[in-house]
């Protein structure tokens, strides 16, 4: 079985991820955390790597612009 990943996805693994970091979890905890939960499908520890180097350096993981135009219909 194939699971295919949407945008909202992305942000929903990169709030969690936040949130560990805000709760003071290190990268390998909340890779750790993040595998028991969701499985194969959470974010890999080299990503969990570097969304910290960016949380450090922004104080924040989670962006999300809204898009111009018309919605996309799937």
């Amino acid at each position: 079985m194939s699971i295919q990943l949407h945008e909202i996805d992305f942000i929903r693994f990169r709030t969690l991820v936040e949130d560990r970091f805000r709760q003071g979890f290190s990268n390998e905890q909340t890779f750790e955390n993040l595998r028991e939960i969701y499985g194969s499908i959470s974010p890999e520890l080299g990503t969990i790597r570097n969304l910290r180097t960016q949380f450090e350096k922004e104080e924040t993981i989670v962006t999300f612009g809204l898009r111009t135009g018309r919605l996309k219909i799937t």
